[in-house]
C-alpha cells in the first residue's frame, strides 16, 4: 500500500513544470487519472457504499486551507488491494498542494507497522498515529473511529503546504461531526437541549458535545455545553446527562451555568 501512495507521490512531483508554465500539465494529469480509473467523488463514494453494503460513509467535512485543482475518486473494490475509498485533490500546477483520503472498513485497512508512527490525541477517547518520512516523501495520519478507519496523507517536500496541524484539524472536525451522528449522541443531545430549554425558559441557540464517560457497569453519561438566549441575554450552562447504557434510561440532568 506504501509503494502505492510514494508512487501517487512521484508523479505529482514529476507534474511540476520546469519553466513556471502550464504548458500540457494539466490535460497531462487529467489523461493518467483518467486512465487509472477515477470518477467523480460523488461517483467514488456511491459505488464504496453499494461495494461495502454499510450505508453512509461519513467523509471529513474539512480540507487542509490550500488551493486544489483537481480532485478525483476511486472506489477500489478488486484487485491486489484492500477494498477501499480512495480520494485525491491536488493542484496541477503546486504538487505542495496536495491531500489524500483513504476509508476502510475498520479492522480491514493496512497495519503499517514497519513504519515508526508517532500517538496523537485526537479526542477523548480517539488516539491517531502519525508518520512523517524523509524529504520528498510522504506524511501521513491514521485513526479509526465507527465502522471506519481513515488514512490521511500528503507529499512531504520543501515548501509543503500541508502540514502536521492541517492533518489533525481535520480529523477532530471529523470525529466530532461523526459523534454528533452517533445514534446514542443524538438521544441525549436532544434530551438536553429540550430539558435544559424547559429548565431556563430560553431558546438553545448553539451546542458542543464535550464527550462520554462510562461510570460503571449500570452508569453512563453524556455532556453538552449550551449556548441559550433568553430576552437579551445569552449565556452558556454545561448539561450532564446520566444514563444506564443498557436499558438506555434516563438516570438524572446536571446543570450548570458557564
Amino acid at each position: 500500500m506504501l509503494d502505492r501512495v510514494m508512487m501517487a507521490v512521484l508523479l505529482l512531483l514529476s507534474l511540476e513544470p520546469s519553466d513556471g508554465t502550464d504548458t500540457g500539465v494539466m490535460e497531462r494529469y487529467q489523461n493518467q487519472v483518467l486512465e487509472s480509473g477515477a470518477h467523480s467523488i460523488v461517483d467514488a463514494v456511491n459505488a464504496c457504499q453499494e461495494h461495502f453494503g454499510a450505508g453512509q460513509i461519513p467523509l471529513p467535512i474539512e480540507l487542509p486551507p490550500v488551493e486544489f485543482t483537481h480532485q478525483y475518486g476511486r472506489c477500489l473494490d478488486t484487485g491486489s488491494v484492500e477494498p477501499h475509498l480512495d480520494i485525491q485533490y491536488i493542484h496541477s500546477l503546486k504538487p505542495e498542494n496536495e491531500y489524500r483520503l483513504e476509508v476502510y472498513p475498520a479492522g480491514s485497512g493496512p497495519k503499517l507497522a514497519y513504519l515508526s508512527f508517532r500517538e496523537v490525541p485526537l479526542d477523548e477517547d480517539t488516539r491517531g498515529r502519525y508518520y512523517q518520512g524523509p524529504v520528498q516523501s510522504l506524511q501521513l495520519l491514521t485513526y479509526t473511529k465507527g465502522n471506519w478507519q481513515f488514512l490521511l496523507s500528503s507529499s512531504y517536500r520543501p515548501g509543503s503546504k500541508v502540514q502536521e496541524k492541517h492533518l489533525t484539524s481535520i480529523a477532530r472536525s471529523h470525529i466530532r461531526y461523526v459523534k454528533r451522528t452517533d445514534p446514542a449522541y443524538a438521544q441525549w443531545g436532544a434530551v438536553a437541549i429540550r430539558e435544559t430549554g424547559k429548565k431556563y425558559g430560553a431558546d438553545v441557540v448553539d451546542y458542543l458535545y464535550m464527550g462520554r464517560r462510562r461510570l460503571s457497569r449500570d452508569l453512563a453519561e453524556e455532556k453538552f455545553k449550551l449556548w441559550l438566549r433568553k430576552e437579551n441575554r445569552e449565556f452558556g450552562v454545561y448539561v450532564t446527562v446520566r444514563y444506564h447504557p443498557i436499558t438506555r434510561q434516563l438516570v438524572s440532568i446536571d446543570y450548570e451555568e458557564a
